[in-house]
């Protein structure tokens, strides 16, 4: 800047300069906001002798007033939001929905209901009234020192009191008893009385744009969303000011704004006032509704009945659509970057620090939905993207459907974007060579822009199939995306992350690494070594366990799983409803690492460890995990070979569950019980509507369809309709083969696929397929972790091979088999169907017959 007697500095030091002054009278600088984005800071001022007062109503000297006043006009119209900016100020201040906005204004008056103790020989009108304006001082006083988030509603609440205390001026109680009401919100005696002046000030201006043809609530409106703090209201009060703030607010374009797209509060400064009155014991002949509107010099005629509902907010009149698309008509084609409105600005560069060469609209979408997590109580909590840490640039583009819509076909206008011409789901977007060039792209922040990316991923990365229904297909979709999240956190030295933003980013990382890939589960583990200094909460770190433990167990490493879950529920306590869930899915962990020793004394022994907080009523998330219980326990019955207890068991768990697969998971049991009780029709009836829904939405790769199918194999081959089951088995094994990263179910089922094709082959007397298929189904055992040397399984796929042996002639070789057969687990254990009953009695029975002496 020309002028060396001025300092600049970033607007976001700038506010909190701003903040700080608000609360400090001595502090020595003029600020000024400079249209650059950047500030103006004035040099220090030499301080100056306090002049000595003779009363309280003394005021500060000419000039420092002046000076005053210019700033805190600055600061005001800088801070006043303008047609489009109305709604974006309300979001930013978190009311995006009537309700929220309703809960606000009644805010104002919190605490303030104050049943007054009155008798029949207390009725001094002053006393009372003076009463209520001390009481609700002190609430004052007490929102003044809450958060930031309470900044608009105390501010607001501070221009109530000081109109209130106009109204008792009015009334003719003395100054000394109003200025011993004020004290509580302004210490220093000398700006008290300026204070009401400037509330009966800010009054008229109320009413100056309400003939101006705003509506008063607006006009009100104006003062809590842009509210003047105690600081600036001492300066504010100046003939000039008020003349500029009434040119700057009756401009044509602000009076032609339909504001179609903002809600719609009811509350006015009087209006509030009549709601103290009525509710407190002052009879309200004592102070009518008229004599308040004539003190704040309104006409009772320009407000609504008092009686009406002060705290009630309308939602927009009109479709906001109809606002965008009347914005868009009328907002002229930006020709470069720095043409185009920050709106613009910000999607583009978002866009295109995605790092995709093509952006789905899916994943836009995504963003504009509020993302579902478990809250203490066990319950559904839903989170908006204006809570996830974004910056609120980027995060109103999500604000609305119809404001995506309107920010994307404004850039496909200036051809900054290009749309890939396709429709629905396949719809696609990337920036244009034109966006490349200009100065805002080559100029922009790289590192901010990444770390909003982090923060957006983080944020709408669905966290479990339970909470989303979409959860695998959105899930896929933003790995690419959260990747290079990974890459940016774990290797750009010196990135900070808030701990909300830190932890939403581990959540998101352990629901990706749910997905059948090592390697996210690698990032996981190091994602983890990243944050280990940091500390995360106890429910995150129960999860993170609850993952490894998984991984651990897909290694064969039980024992290790084992001790890495107590060591953690030692150190563990049930604080409320989800950590005790938690601690619930950690002991059905425990439980399948013994089901998998087929320790199933162990296994039930560890499912008794956990019972719902509460029987009577459990939360949702204690609903999920007693049907896991229940799941579990009838898998346990089934694997001891008690199928119809284990019927019973499953049947509890098949009443609408979410996520769908649990319920796939479920019938998949069910229908391998009917198949144990031969009697496969029902098992098919049972899963054949599913199979269909899963073909007709092109799932034919998905775990579901993979457990569906099988015991639909099943019941095809013991109602001897050979060629579907073989075709149905046959299409599961070219699935089988191509997983990257089999879990022990894919690998148990994978094996069983094979029995069934020896099973088949036999039954048509193939004997040399029947041969090939014993060989595959050994190789598996030999490169599948979940099938240790001398498993049960192994023995039932050399006694096939005796058989088959036996068949092809081949008498020395069927003894072999035999003598390997033996030397195996001798079972039965259920976790196939049939192979552990029925088959292996038939087998057996076969083998005998043919081979008495070896067996």
């Amino acid at each position: 800047m020309a002028n060396e007697n001025f300092v600049r500095v970033e607007q976001s030091l700038f506010k909190r300069l701003c903040d700080h002054s608000d609360h400090c009278d001595s502090f020595p600088w003029e600020l000024q906001a400079s249209p650059d984005g950047w500030a103006v800071l004035a040099p220090s001022r030499p301080k100056r002798k306090a002049a000595t007062r003779t009363t309280s109503e003394e005021v500060v000297e000419p000039r420092k007033r002046t000076k005053h006043a210019t700033q805190a006009l600055n600061w005001f119209l800088a801070n006043a939001p303008k047609k489009i900016q109305w709604r974006n100020k309300q979001i930013e201040l978190g009311l995006r929905t009537a309700e929220q906005y309703e809960e606000v204004v009644r805010s104002l008056c919190h605490g303030t209901s104050i049943k007054l103790q009155t008798s029949q020989q207390d009725s001094n009108c002053t006393d009372e009234l003076v009463s209520l304006a001390t009481k609700f001082s002190l609430v004052v006083k007490e929102s003044l020192l809450n958060s930031e988030l309470q900044k608009s509603v105390s501010r607001f609440q501070v221009l109530v009191l000081l109109s209130y205390c106009q109204v008792l001026r009015d009334k003719g109680i003395p100054y000394e008893i109003i200025d011993s009401v004020i004290k509580h919100i302004s210490p220093q005696e000398k700006y008290r009385k300026a204070l009401v002046n400037t509330a009966l000030w800010i009054n008229g201006i109320i009413n100056q744009l309400v003939g101006a043809k705003w509506t008063i609530h607006q006009a009100t409106e104006l003062f809590f969303i842009s509210p003047l703090s105690v600081h600036n209201l001492r300066g504010i009060c100046d003939q000039e000011n008020e003349e500029r703030i009434l040119e700057y607010f009756t401009a044509d374009d602000s009076l032609q704004y339909s504001y179609q797209n903002c809600l719609k509060p009811g509350f006015t400064i009087p209006g509030l006032i009549a709601f103290l009155v009525k509710t407190s014991n002052i009879d309200p002949g004592r102070l009518s509704f008229n004599e308040i509107c004539h003190a704040l010099r309104y006409s009772p005629e320009d407000i609504a009945d008092p009686s009406s509902d002060v705290f009630k907010v309308h939602a927009p009149t009109g479709r906001t659509t109809l606002c965008w698309e009347s914005t868009l008509r009328s907002m002229p084609t930006p020709t470069t970057l720095g043409d185009s409105s920050p709106t613009t600005r910000a999607f583009l560069l978002l866009l295109d620090s995605l790092g995709s060469p093509t952006v789905a609209k899916r994943i836009l979408s995504v963003a504009l939905q509020p993302r579902s997590m478990w809250d203490a109580d066990g319950d559904i909590r839903t989170v908006t993207i204006f809570e996830s840490g974004l910056d609120p640039h980027y995060a109103d583009l999500f604000a609305s459907k119809e404001q995506l819509d309107c920010v994307i076909e404004l850039c496909l206008r200036s051809k900054m974007l290009i749309s890939n011409g396709l429709k629905d789901e396949a719809l696609a977007y990337f920036p244009s060579a034109k966006l490349k060039v200009q100065p805002f792209y080559i100029e922009r922040d790289e590192s901010d822009l990444s770390l909003q990316i982090v923060i957006l991923t983080a944020h709408i990365y669905p966290r479990e199939e339970s909470l989303h229904d979409s959860f695998n297909d959105t899930g896929r979709l933003l790995l690419p995306i959260l990747d290079r999240c990974w890459k940016y956190v774990l290797e750009e030295p010196g990135v900070c992350l808030s701990a909300c933003v830190r932890e939403s980013l581990v959540e998101a990382t352990l629901a990706a690494s749910k997905f059948d890939n090592g390697s996210y589960v690698s990032r996981l583990e190091a994602v983890i070594t990243h944050f280990q200094q940091e500390s995360l909460p106890d429910h995150l770190l129960l999860a993170i366990t609850s993952r490894q433990s998984v991984k651990l167990r897909s290694k064969g490493k039980h024992d290790e799983s084992d001790i890495l879950i107590e060591n953690i529920l030692r150190k563990t306590t049930a604080q409320d409803v989800r950590h005790h869930c938690l601690h619930g899915r950690l002991y059905l962990s425990l439980t399948e690492n013994a089901i998998l020793r087929k320790d199933f004394a162990k296994a039930a022994f560890h499912l008794d460890k956990w019972e719902a907080k509460n029987n009577e009523e459990p939360s949702l998330f204690e609903l999920q995990v007693i049907r896991q219980k229940n799941t579990a326990l009838g898998r346990l019955w089934r694997y001891q070979g008690d199928f119809v207890l284990a019927r019973q068991y499953l049947n509890t768990c098949l009443k609408p569950v979410r996520p769908e697969t649990s319920r796939y998971h479920v019938i998949h049991h069910l229908a391998d019980i009917h198949c144990e009780l031969e009697i496969p029709d029902a098992a098919a009836k049972l899963i054949e509507a599913d199979i269909i829904e899963l073909k007709v939405r092109k799932r034919l790769r998905s775990k579901a369809y993979r457990r569906l199918m099988l015991p639909l194999a099943e019941s095809d081959i013991q109602r001897q309709r050979y060629a579907e089951a073989k075709a149905t088995l046959l299409l599961l094994n070219n699935v089988f083969r191509e997983l990257t990263n089999p879990n022990i179910s894919d690998q148990l089922n994978h094996v069983r696929s094979e029995l069934g094709l020896i099973r088949i082959a036999i039954a048509e007397s193939n004997w040399q397929e029947a041969l090939d298929c014993s060989e595959y189904a050994l190789d598996l055992t030999r490169r599948y972790k979940t099938f240790s040397k001398g498993n049960f399984y192994i023995g039932v796929i050399y006694l096939f091979r005796a058989l088959i042996y036996h068949e092809l002639g081949r008498p020395l070789q069927s003894g072999e088999a035999s003598s390997r057969a033996d030397r195996c687990d001798p079972g039965p254990w259920h976790f196939m169907p049939g192979i552990g009953t029925y088959v292996l009695r038939q087998l057996k029975s076969t083998l005998i017959a043919i081979q008495p002496a070896a067996t």
